[in-house]
């Protein structure tokens, strides 16, 4: 009897978000601090500057709630965010990702639904996913409408 063989080196729990993609794995920057938000845009400590730090539009941003966004622009000390910056408010954590994956394939712990954004771009839900389960499909993003499933990880 022939079965899939999965070799994974890398795992990140997803927290499922309309808002941006599973970033990729590796972090371009440690925990920085906000010091103020408002509207779309972050600020951190002005004697930090993003741009230096190598940190571009497109990466995308994590706070340990599991809240995520695209950076649209970065400049000196700020971030502009494709979202409000609410779930970034002042004193929170967060890093920053070096931006949009090629795809990971999914493990999914605890049964329900999950929607999904497929590396080829198709929208689709896998319904009624059992615990346990791979998800064997280059995935680039898990939403959170529709998403019933949980204790989600990407690997690659």
């Amino acid at each position: 009897m022939a079965y899939q063989k999965l070799n994974v080196s890398r795992a990140w729990e997803v927290s499922p978000s309309d808002n941006a993609p599973i970033p990729q794995i590796m972090v371009k920057d440690g925990t920085q601090t906000v010091v103020s938000n408002s509207g779309n845009t972050i600020t951190v400590d002005p004697a930090i500057d993003l741009l230096k730090l190598g940190i571009v539009k497109g990466m995308i941003i994590v706070n340990p709630g599991g809240d995520s966004a695209i950076i649209n622009s970065v400049s000196g000390n700020e971030i502009t965010l494709n979202i409000p910056a609410t779930p970034f408010g002042p004193t929170s954590k967060f890093d920053v990702y070096g931006g949009n994956s090629n795809g990971a394939v999914l493990y999914v712990g605890t049964a329900g639904n999950v929607r999904v954004l497929t590396s080829g771009g198709d929208d689709v839900t896998f319904s009624a996913v059992q615990a346990g389960s791979f998800i064997p499909v280059n995935v680039i993003k898990v939403y959170d409408t529709s998403t019933t499933a949980s204790d989600i990880l990407a690997l690659w």
